[in-house]
């Protein structure tokens, strides 16, 4: 059984790992971005923006797992080491992406790939959009929320109305559908709506998201 020292020790280390986190995730966002621009305009193949803010919230939840070497004394510049190699590789794997897509979009039409339907998905679309607000309905309020304010505003509308009733009750949340025309939202406008910290909001919509997929895998196997 813990002492009442060892209560308040465990609660100080706790409460500093959260603030450490939080200037990691404020180090990333100050520096990143601009890694991503500068990358972005000599590129011959430029990614559009929304990729590049993909690639960043990409980063951000890798931030979250970022250990600071043993007997290292100051964490900027092993940060910056690390931000610049995770960085590099994602960056590059979407700008690979790209290519593909490009490469695809050059092709006459009876050269493209196509599918047969017995290639498709048993589940039609609306049916896939209601698994998904049936799963919101079971992940707690902060989880839902921190995934659906970060969709694209007329995938998130979609999911409410699939969700009905049922679903506004369960997240709870002022001006819901005002919030949902203007997402995706950034984090830290999710963590002020929801009174946490955007190290907490990141965490929560990579719950979610394992739920999903999770539920999304089972109903396609």
């Amino acid at each position: 059984m813990m002492t009442i020292t060892e209560q308040n020790g465990a609660t100080l280390d706790s409460i500093w790992q959260e603030r450490l986190t939080e200037q990691f995730l404020q180090f990333a966002r100050a520096h990143v971005w601009g890694w991503l621009v500068r990358w972005n305009r000599v590129n011959s193949c430029p990614l559009p923006e929304v990729d590049l803010e993909d690639i960043l919230s990409e980063i951000l939840l890798t931030v979250l797992h970022f250990k600071l070497p043993e007997g290292a004394s100051v964490w900027e510049p092993c940060l910056m080491a690390y931000l610049k190699r995770v960085a590099r590789r994602i960056y590059n794997r979407f700008r690979s992406q790209r290519r593909i897509v490009l490469s695809l979009d050059a092709l006459p039409p009876e050269l493209l790939p196509t599918v047969s339907i017995e290639d498709t998905c048993s589940q039609d679309e609306g049916a896939f959009v209601q698994a998904v607000a049936q799963q919101l309905l079971k992940m707690p309020r902060h989880h839902a929320l921190a995934f659906l304010l970060q969709l694209e505003s007329e995938l998130a509308e979609c999911l409410l109305q699939a969700g009905g009733a049922a679903l506004e009750r369960h997240l709870a949340c002022d001006a819901l559908y005002e919030l949902v025309q203007g997402a995706p939202l950034p984090d830290r406008e999710i963590a002020r709506h929801l009174q946490l910290t955007p190290r907490a909001v990141i965490r929560a919509r990579q719950h979610a998201r394992e739920r999903l997929r999770n539920c999304l895998q089972a109903i396609g196997a």
